[in-house]
């Protein structure tokens, strides 16, 4: 694969991460519309009841109207703890919870302005806890169309992400005595799941 372009994501899927350890070039879209209902500041994970989604709560709610770099994170809920709460609920007897969740909540808490300082903290999180040297460039301007050559994940949204057709192995989950293997949840299932080992999931 040579480039891949993304919106900016909220703990992203792992078929993100699989795109930007896989490819030559990573591009995060700066330029864009904040749309609602995506990856941008949505994230899905398996929880005792099935599948839930955790999200950020934006200033305004944020229209499909407001630059992406415009977008700033709502503190009027301690949304961070409500969180951290599903994901210890989640994963906390997962074999790699304890040891990553010390530096995730930290970054939850440090209270961003907006999404993309948020987004971007993350991601440098999970690409540093992989030791994953990939190089990340912001957009410099938004282009509707790239060539043939350029994967767009822009407009693949969790309801959608299938068509992609990425090849996503199973692997052990939390509650997998319970429901069947949940593909391309957020790259934290991967992480807490399998630690280490999941760069080579990637």
């Amino acid at each position: 694969m040579k480039s891949v372009v993304l919106t900016t994501e909220y703990l992203g899927p792992i078929s993100s991460y699989y795109c930007k350890n896989r490819c030559e070039a990573v591009m995060v879209e700066h330029h864009e519309n904040y749309q609602k209902k995506s990856y941008r500041n949505r994230c899905r994970i398996a929880t005792a009841n099935g599948l839930a989604l955790l999200s950020v709560p934006l200033q305004g709610g944020k229209s499909s109207q407001c630059p992406i770099a415009e977008v700033a994170v709502a503190y009027d809920t301690d949304w961070p703890t409500e969180h951290l709460q599903a994901l210890t609920a989640a994963y906390s007897s997962s074999p790699y919870f304890e040891y990553y969740i010390p530096e995730m909540a930290a970054i939850l808490q440090r209270k961003h302005t907006s999404l993309l300082s948020l987004n971007n903290a993350l991601q440098a999180f999970v690409l540093k806890a992989w030791q994953l040297d990939v190089k990340i460039k912001p957009t410099t301007n938004y282009n509707r169309d790239y060539s043939e050559d350029v994967i767009d994940l822009r407009k693949y949204h969790y309801t959608n992400r299938q068509a992609l057709a990425i090849p996503q192995k199973e692997y052990w989950q939390v509650w997998s005595d319970r429901y069947a293997f949940e593909a391309d949840l957020s790259i934290l299932d991967l992480l807490f799941c399998k630690g280490p080992e999941g760069v080579l999931y990637l």
